[in-house]
C-alpha cells in the first residue's frame, strides 16, 4: 500500500547500511569468498563487495545427542546432525590447504588466530549439552543415543505424533547450511527448506521419503516478485520446526534480526512452540545487528541450549539445531484427541501438522477457536460480505481473524478468506476457525500480483453473493476493533444515500495516540484510507472493475483508486479513533521500521461505541455548517508575526505524545465544553498556495510526528485532530474556502 513511501525508507535503510558495513571492516579479516587462501587484512585488490560482506566469526551449536560434522566452502556453514552416531564432544578447525574441516582430538576455543603468513585461520568448536533428541524414541524414554541399536515400541495415539509403532532405528539426519546467501536445511540429504537471496524455495521431497516428512509447502516464494514477504533477500534468522518422530516440517519462519524488534518477535514465536519439537536454526547474511548481547532472544535461545549465541557478533554465520525442552513435557494425551466434536477435529487436525500457535494446541486449556460475538439491534450489515486480503503470513492471518470473529454482530457465514497463492499453513488456519477460504494462482509480480489480487477477491465475492449491495474489506494484519460493524452500520445509511461518499473506512491516516480524542467522532475527508473499508456493488462494478489495471501493469491498487480521475471528488468518512489497527511489519511494502515509526502508535479503539455524536452532520451542506461554526467559535492559536508562533505550535503537537492513550482518556476533561454545550475548537492557519501545496503542512505533521509522507485526510484544505488533548482545525490559506475566518492581523504560517 505504501510502496513509493517504502523506497524512500529503504534508502534511509540503505545509508545505514553502508555506514555499519564500512565500519565493520577494520573489525574483520578480508577472506576471499571462494577459497581459504589468506588476504592482507588491509588488501584493497579484493572487489568491494565481497570485502564489505565477509564474516568474521563462523558458529556452530547443536543442542542433541550425537555426533555434528561441519564443513566449510565459499565462506558459508554447514552443520549436521547424525541421529547414528555415539554420544560425545567434537572439535572441528579449518585446514586451510585443503579447503574442509578436519576432525581434531582437542578442544579449541572458538576464535581466530593468525597464522605464520600473515592471513587468519578459523577455529571451531562444537559443544554437545546432552539433550538427547532421538527420532522415534518415546517421550518418557531417557536413555542416551549409542551406537547399539535398541528397538524401542511405543504405542500412540492414532491421531498424535505417531502412525501406528515407530522404532528407534528409524533415524534421520539433519544438515543446516548458514551463509550470507543460502540457507537450507536437509533430512537424509533431502532439501525441505532452501532459501537463496531473492528466492525461498520449497521443494518437494523425492519419492523415496515417506510422505510424513514431505514440506507443507511445494511452492517457490519469490519475495522481490510481488510475494507478500518482506523483500530483505531473506536475511537474518531462519528458525524451522520439526516433528521430532518424523521430520515433518511443521513450521518455518525468517526473523529478520537486522532490524529493530525482530528478537522480539523471535522470542514470543519460540515460545509458541511445544516441546520436545526439533528446532533448526541458520543465520543468512545478518543476523545481529538490532540483537543486542543482552537481549531477551540471546537469553532464551541460550536457555534452550545455545553455546554460541552469546559469542555472535555481525556478519557471523550460525547453526543451531536442538530439541525444545524435555519431550516428557509434551502430552499426548489431549481431550480434543478424540475428535469427538467438530471443533475437537479441527483442532486435532491443525495441531497434527502445524506448530508455533502455542495454546490453540494447549491439552489442558486450549484457546477458543470458536466464538459467539455479541449481536446488535437493527443489523443492516448481516447480510454483507466480509473479505479478507492474505497472501503467506499465516501467524498475521490468525491474529487477525481472532479479532475479526470478536467484532459485534459479525456474520462468520459471511467471512470469506482470499489467498493469493497456493500456501497450506494459511488455509489450515482458515479451517481451524471454521472460515470459508478461497485459493488463487497468483498472476502478476510484485505491486502488480497484489493488485490483481484484490480485484479478483472482489469480483468473486460478488459472484458469492449476488445480492449484495455492499461490501467489507480488511487485510490479514490488521486488528479489528470490537465496535467496528456497529461504526460501519450506523455510516451505511450515508453511503447508499449520499453520491458524494466514495467510501466508509475504519482508518484514520493521522488517528495516533496523541492526535485522537473522541471515538464517537466521524470526519469528511478527501483521501481513500483502506485499511478496513465499505464499498458498494455499484462502485466496483460500474467504475473500478472496467477500468482496474491489468496483472501486468505495475501499478499499486491503492494509489490508483485514489487518483482524482477514479475517485472524481467524492469523500470517505472515517472515525477520529481508528476500528483498526495495522500491526504488520513485514510484506512486499512494509518493514519493521516503517511499521515502527509510522504505525506502532495510532490509537485503537478499546471501549466499544454504541451511538456516533455527528450522524446527522455527516451529508455534505449539514457538513459545511457544522464546520463553519467550529471555525468561526474557535480559540486562535497563532499570533502575528511571531517568531515564536512555529515551535510553540510544534511544542503543542508534542504536548499529547506523553499523554496516556486517547481511547482510554477521561472525554469530559478531554473535551472544553462552552455553557451552551458546544465544543469549542482550536484553530490554527497556515500558509496554503492552492489545494496541492502540502509544503506547511506536512512540515507540521512531522514536527507532530504523525502521517508526513504525503498529504491525507484533508477537507476542503483542512484537517481535524486533537493536539495536547483539544480539538484542532488545521486551516490552509488561501487555498481553503475557509479561509475568510482568519482575522486580517493574522498572518497565516509558513514552514520552510
Amino acid at each position: 500500500m505504501f510502496k513509493a513511501l517504502f523506497f524512500a525508507t529503504l534508502l534511509v535503510t540503505l545509508v545505514v547500511n553502508i555506514i555499519f558495513l564500512i565500519a565493520a571492516k577494520d573489525k574483520q579479516p578480508d577472506l576471499t569468498t571462494t577459497t581459504y587462501q589468506s588476504v592482507q587484512k588491509n588488501d584493497r585488490t579484493l572487489p568491494r563487495q565481497r570485502r564489505l560482506f565477509l564474516r568474521s566469526n563462523d558458529f556452530y551449536d547443536y543442542s542433541a545427542a550425537g555426533a555434528t560434522s561441519v564443513t566449510e566452502s565459499n565462506r558459508s556453514l554447514v552443520l549436521e546432525y547424525n541421529q547414528t552416531t555415539s554420544d560425545q564432544y567434537e572439535t572441528k578447525s579449518v585446514n586451510l590447504d585443503k579447503d574442509q574441516t578436519q576432525l581434531s582430538s582437542q578442544k579449541i576455543p572458538n576464535q581466530s588466530h593468525k597464522n605464520n603468513g600473515g592471513g587468519w585461520v578459523k577455529k571451531f568448536n562444537a559443544v554437545n549439552i546432552v539433550e538427547n533428541s532421538i527420532v522415534g524414541q518415546a517421550p518418557e524414554l531417557t536413555t542416551k543415543t549409542s551406537n547399539d541399536q535398541h528397538n524401542f515400541r511405543v504405542e500412540v495415539d492414532k491421531n498424535g505424533y505417531f502412525k501406528n509403532f515407530v522404532d528407534k532405528s528409524s533415524l534421520m539426519n539433519i544438515k543446516v547450511k548458514s551463509s550470507r546467501d543460502h540457507v537450507f536445511v536437509s533430512i537424509d540429504d533431502n532439501i525441505i527448506y532452501e532459501s537463496k537471496t531473492n528466492v525461498i524455495t520449497e521443494t518437494s521431497l523425492i519419492s523415496s521419503i515417506p510422505k510424513s516428512r514431505m514440506s507443507q509447502s511445494t511452492v517457490t516464494a519469490i519475495s522481490n516478485s510481488g510475494d507478500m514477504f518482506d523483500n530483505s533477500n531473506n536475511r537474518g534468522i531462519h528458525v524451522v520446526v520439526l516433528n521430532q518422530y518424523d521430520g515433518y516440517v511443521m513450521s518455518k519462519r525468517v526473523f529478520d534480526t537486522y532490524t529493530p524488534n525482530q528478537d522480539e518477535e523471535l522470542c514470543f514465536y519460540l515460545n509458541m512452540i511445544r516441546d520436545g519439537r526439533i528446532l533448526v536454526f541458520a543465520i543468512q547474511d545478518e543476523g545481529t545487528f538490532k540483537m543486542s548481547m543482552d537481549s531477551l532472544a540471546r537469553k532464551l535461545l541460550t536457555k534452550l541450549g545455545s553455546q554460541y549465541i552469546k559469542k555472535v557478533q555481525w556478519r557471523d554465520t550460525w547453526a543451531l539445531i536442538l530439541r525444545k525442552n524435555d519431550a516428557s513435557n509434551m502430552s499426548v494425551d489431549c481431550f480434543w484427541n478424540s475428535g469427538n466434536t467438530l471443533e475437537d477435529t479441527r483442532r486435532l487436525v491443525f495441531c497434527s501438522r502445524i506448530e508455533g500457535y502455542g495454546s490453540v494446541c494447549d491439552c489442558k486449556a486450549p484457546a477458543a477457536i470458536d466464538f459467539q460475538p455479541k449481536q446488535f439491534d437493527n443489523n443492516q450489515l448481516n447480510q454483507v460480505p466480509i473479505v479478507v486480503m492474505a497472501s503467506n503470513r499465516p501467524h498475521y492471518l490468525y491474529r487477525m481473524l481472532r479479532s475479526l470473529l470478536n467484532v459485534d454482530g459479525v456474520n462468520r457465514s459471511m467471512i470469506t478468506v482470499f489467498i493469493d497463492g497456493y500456501y497450506e499453513e494459511p488455509k489450515m488456519v482458515c479451517q481451524l476457525l471454521n472460515l470459508r477460504v478461497i485459493q488463487k494462482r497468483p498472476l502478476g509480480q510484485k505491486s502488480a500480483r497484489i493488485s490483481h489480487h484484490y480485484k479478483s477477491s472482489l469480483t468473486a465475492t460478488f459472484e458469492l453473493f449476488p445480492e449484495a449491495k455492499f461490501v467489507i474489506i480488511f487485510e490479514e494484519d490488521l486488528d479489528v476493533a470490537q465496535d467496528t460493524l456497529v461504526y460501519f452500520n450506523q455510516t451505511l445509511q450515508h453511503l447508499q444515500n449520499d453520491p458524494s461518499l466514495y467510501c466508509i473506512s475504519a482508518w484514520n491516516d493521522q488517528g495516533y495516540e496523541h492526535t485522537s480524542g473522541d471515538n464517537s467522532l466521524i470526519y469528511r475527508i478527501e483521501t481513500m484510507p483502506g485499511l478496513g473499508w465499505m464499498m458498494s456493488r455499484q462502485l466496483f462494478k460500474e467504475e473500478l472493475e472496467p477500468y482496474w489495471p491489468s496483472a501486468d501493469q505495475l501499478h499499486d491498487w491503492d494509489m490508483w483508486i485514489r487518483t482524482s480521475t477514479i475517485r472524481k471528488n467524492r469523500e470517505c468518512l472515517i472515525p477520529d479513533v481508528s476500528r483498526t489497527y495495522h500491526f504488520g511489519s513485514k510484506g512486499t511494502n512494509i518493514n519493521s521500521y516503517f511499521q515502527r515509526q509510522y504505525f506502532s502508535k495510532h490509537a485503537f479503539n478499546l471501549s466499544p461505541q454504541y451511538k456516533f455524536a455527528n450522524l446527522e452532520s455527516l451529508g455534505t451542506s449539514s457538513y459545511e455548517h457544522m464546520i463553519e461554526n467550529l471555525i468561526s467559535n474557535a480559540k486562535l492559536i497563532s499570533s502575528p508575526r511571531d517568531n515564536r508562533t512555529v515551535d510553540s505550535i510544534c511544542s503543542l503537537g508534542l504536548l499529547g505524545i506523553t499523554n496516556q492513550q486517547a481511547n482510554t482518556r477521561d472525554q469530559d476533561a478531554l473535551l472544553r465544553k462552552e455553557s451552551s454545550g458546544q465544543i469549542r475548537h482550536n484553530v490554527i492557519y497556515i500558509e496554503m498556495i492552492d489545494r496541492t501545496d502540502f509544503e506547511s503542512w506536512l512540515k507540521l505533521a512531522k514536527c507532530w510526528n504523525i502521517w508526513d509522507l504525503d498529504a491525507r485526510g484533508q477537507h476542503n484544505s483542512m484537517w481535524r485532530l486533537f493536539l495536547d488533548g483539544k480539538p484542532t482545525l488545521v486551516v490552509g490559506v488561501p487555498a481553503s474556502p475557509y479561509s475568510h475566518f482568519m482575522p486580517e492581523s493574522i498572518k497565516p504560517i509558513k514552514i520552510n
